[in-house]
């Protein structure tokens, strides 16, 4: 909203939108005012009660999931990301990947666009071609072949066993369902009052001749037993190589501490620990610091800033990387994170427990009993 104030004045002022007259904040633009404003317009809160915006939504064109469980400031807040079609511009490779937030972020989207000049912090620059836009930067899986040769904008780039840029898309029918640009993103969403739902397809975002499978299913549960909602997240992915090596990434501004298959990291007061219930004796590696921000298969693509400053904006500097210690052609990879506030009673491994038969997995967490089938 602070960086859009005029959008939401018009909405206010000219289609007489109550809710965006609510999130209009404190602004210094007569010259808006006096275009747009209208007072009028009563300001409408979202979580009213004669009329409450619901908690989660799924926006199907973008191919975005949102989940919450409150509206103020207070809110732990999901975003599940799975296009349906594939864009080199204005879509990162980031298929099945999610963000999570309480109090700052928690679960990030790292790296950092500065809009400055190429091979500075800007477009096409090192780091926006090699870390930001890619896969690795993201809360997402990637699987990697040492031998894989990546490009980005017909040129070079870092192998980050991710998701692969292509040709754009030029009509309509290249992003529906049978064109080249068609991925099939979101497949499906449900939504209650305890619990937000969501699966994703991101196989086509990656290249045919190394996975085959690439399936995402989470679950938020606003219901949770705690003070705040938990995330339950499942993945079955499938290489074509039995070696080419799968990672699960989880992306924190701060360092994270681990403690067996739990990792707890904080940040401006809130609190994430993730348990890592599969792969079962997965190995979990931490990656980051300084000349390792943006670390990609051997090398540093660190955010270079220009003189454009973006105050409040923080690329994070750290990832934990989960992989299966055994090479499998199918891995499955199950975590559960649980948000706090810093100083709450730390969150145990056996607050997670995961039951597994040759069909499926089951978390018992708090009071709910989730099962996911193997079965893609």
């Amino acid at each position: 909203n602070a960086y859009h104030p005029d959008l939401l004045m018009i909405a206010s002022g000219i289609f007489k939108d109550r809710r965006a007259a609510w999130a209009i904040r404190e602004h210094k633009d007569r010259f808006a005012d006096i275009l747009y404003g209208d007072k009028c317009v009563k300001p409408l809160a979202p979580d009213a009660p004669e009329s409450p915006l619901a908690l989660s939504r799924h926006f199907r064109n973008a191919g975005v999931v949102i989940a919450r469980d409150r509206w103020d400031e207070k809110t732990t807040m999901l975003q599940f990301t799975a296009p349906s079609f594939y864009s080199t511009n204005h879509l990162h490779r980031d298929s099945n990947s999610f963000t999570l937030h309480y109090r700052g972020g928690l679960a990030i989207d790292s790296g950092l666009y500065d809009e400055g000049k190429a091979f500075e912090g800007g477009y096409n620059g090192v780091h926006w071609r090699n870390y930001f836009t890619r896969t690795i930067a993201h809360n997402a899986i990637v699987v990697f072949d040492p031998k894989q040769e990546m490009t980005v904008l017909e040129g070079p780039a870092s192998n980050d066993g991710g998701q692969i840029f292509r040709e754009d898309p030029w009509t309509l029918a290249d992003i529906q369902p049978g064109g080249y640009a068609h991925m099939d993103g979101i497949t499906r969403y449900a939504d209650t009052t305890d619990y937000t739902y969501a699966s994703g397809d991101a196989t086509k975002a990656y290249d045919a001749e190394r996975v085959r499978l690439a399936q995402r299913e989470i679950v938020y549960l606003r219901n949770s037993g705690r003070a705040h909602p938990i995330v339950v997240v499942f993945d079955r992915v499938e290489s074509v190589k039995v070696e080419f090596q799968k990672r699960f990434l989880l992306h924190t501004v701060n360092e994270p501490v681990m403690s067996g298959v739990v990792t707890v990291a904080e940040h401006k007061g809130g609190r994430l620990s993730c348990i890592t219930l599969l792969p079962e004796k997965a190995k979990l590696e931490l990656i980051g610091g300084p000349g390792k921000d943006a670390w990609v298969d051997g090398k540093n693509y660190s955010w270079i800033p220009t003189t454009r400053k973006k105050p409040g904006r923080d690329p994070g500097e750290w990832r934990l990387e989960v992989s299966p210690r055994q090479p499998h052609l199918r891995d499955y990879f199950l975590h559960v994170l649980f948000v706090d506030d810093v100083g709450a009673k730390p969150v145990k491994a056996k607050d997670a427990k995961l039951t597994r038969t040759k069909d499926d997995a089951t978390v018992h967490v708090g009071d709910w009993t989730i099962t996911f089938p193997f079965e893609a």
